[in-house]
């Protein structure tokens, strides 16, 4: 099972990255759905 912390990290890396700021609300949604599903 997923917890917060496991989002929250995931979240952090993200906006880590150089395309997160780039993405729409949309596609990080959809960004961190297919993390938490593998």
């Amino acid at each position: 099972m997923i917890n917060l912390s496991d989002i929250q990290e995931i979240i952090s890396i993200l906006e880590e990255s150089d395309l997160y700021p780039e993405l729409t609300p949309e596609e990080r949604d959809n960004l961190v759905r297919i993390i938490l599903s593998t």
